[in-house]
């Protein structure tokens, strides 16, 4: 065993915080790997001492010194080395992980044992870090690789490629045509239950269609119906009882229907979700104003009245959001499908922190396609992550000019996300599998 192989597994006995005592360590290290043929305490101080990079002794101490930061992955004599570091080797970030890893690989395929043998060589890196709480097993690395199918592909050679390559406007095509869906029984649906509710619910006044089936935005197999209906509102009416109210009343109405059958929610949704011949359908409520800028002028009042369920008026809008998207060229559509697609298969499910709701990812793509001729979805897509990257702290709902949709939102994890689909930087290709 060489001392790079000593040094990492010392790294891993080496608590947070206060540190350990030389005589523990040394013990640990014992009791561990049975052997350790600096063992006696002035050896392993010497040991130690020669590598001050690594670990620091003070007060009879040893603690793991503080790595620098941000250093770039670089590539010696053509051979890929590893030099990314994190400031918490013992907090690794997955995402930080995986980007690691995928800058060494994106341009070539690697060997497992290779790809080990390179962590190796950075005694501070996180790689190292995690690949030695693995033993260095190639058969582990192996599992540990496979579970990420999104980013990483390991060939029966145990080869590692990056899947996904998007660097033609023919490979964004295929993707992008894989990602249709036809919405033809998704429409019947929504037709369906629009007249059913018009029939039995009192007061409603309009039945609307929206989200990705209405915009014509929808990912194959990933889609559901959103159906607002929208009621007129008195002066004297509470309007957030009055939109309570009915989807209560709209739950029991469609209890009653043999094709319905109800998913389970979350107390305090603003939506009954259920689902009618296998297709999942989210009913909202709202009100029907007879323009936009009554809307708005609503909705102004009620955020100077500090209305806290004014999250309710959102699906009020739904004509609107669904008139801004709508109109646009089918490669734009394209566009939005194909980073839908992407967030759906990066991200675990969408009640993790950061996840991009739809309606975002559709402003997003509008923006930065914006009014230009220019029609290379690639340096779209790229402009689109350079946008995230900044992480821009107002875009407002374009049906309501207070609606700041990302007011509460936390970039982080969607820019990581997005370094993870561009390992080689803004200049480099996508991976978008």
């Amino acid at each position: 065993m060489n001392s790079e192989d000593i040094v990492s597994r010392l790294r891993l006995l080496i608590p947070d915080g206060g540190g350990i005592t030389l005589a523990k360590l040394g013990k640990a290290y014992r009791d561990k790997y049975k052997k350790f043929r600096k063992e006696a305490k002035t050896g392993l101080n010497l040991f130690l001492n020669e590598r001050p990079t690594v670990f620091s002794i003070t007060d009879g101490r040893v603690r793991l010194s503080t790595p620098s930061n941000s250093l770039v992955p670089q590539r010696v004599d053509g051979a890929p080395t590893m030099a990314t570091r994190i400031t918490d080797s013992a907090g690794i970030d997955e995402d930080d992980l995986l980007l690691v890893v995928k800058k060494i690989v994106w341009d070539s395929s690697i060997n497992i044992t290779k790809l080990c043998e390179v962590y190796a060589k950075d005694q501070n890196s996180i790689l190292t870090h995690q690949i030695e709480k693995i033993r260095l097993k190639r058969t582990k690395v192996k599992k540990w690789l496979k579970s990420f199918p999104m980013h990483f592909t390991v060939s029966k050679e145990n080869m590692v490629t990056l899947p996904g390559l998007m660097a033609t406007a023919q490979s964004f095509q295929e993707k992008a045509d894989a990602c249709r869906e036809d919405r033809k029984d998704h429409l019947a649906v929504v037709d369906t239950i629009a007249s059913q509710l018009k029939k039995k619910m009192e007061g409603v006044a309009r039945v609307l269609s929206g989200g990705s089936i209405a915009k014509g935005t929808n990912v194959k197999g990933k889609a559901d119906c959103d159906i607002v209906m929208l009621f007129n509102l008195k002066p004297t009416d509470d309007w957030f009882s009055l939109l309570q109210q009915s989807l209560e009343t709209a739950r029991d109405k469609l209890k009653r229907t043999p094709s319905v059958s109800f998913r389970n929610q979350p107390s305090g949704s603003r939506h009954v979700a259920f689902t009618q011949n296998r297709i999942d359908v989210d009913l909202l409520a709202g009100i029907l104003f007879k323009s936009q800028k009554d809307y708005e002028t609503f909705y102004a009042q009620q955020m100077a009245a500090k209305q806290e369920h004014i999250a309710w008026l959102n699906p009020s809008a739904c004509e609107w959001q669904v008139n801004e998207i709508r109109p646009l060229a089918v490669w734009i559509k394209d566009i939005i499908r194909v980073l839908k697609a992407w967030r759906d298969g990066v991200f675990k499910n969408k009640d993790v922190p950061g996840w991009p709701k739809s309606y975002l990812i559709e402003l997003l793509v509008k923006h930065t396609v914006g009014t230009g001729a220019d029609q290379d979805r690639i340096k779209i897509i790229h402009k689109f992550f350079d946008f995230v990257e900044r992480q821009p702290t107002e875009i407002f709902d374009s049906g309501n000019k207070y609606n700041n949709i990302v007011k509460d939102f936390d970039w982080r994890p969607f820019v990581k996300k997005a370094k993870l689909a561009r390992p080689a930087g803004a200049d480099g290709p996508l991976f978008l599998i």
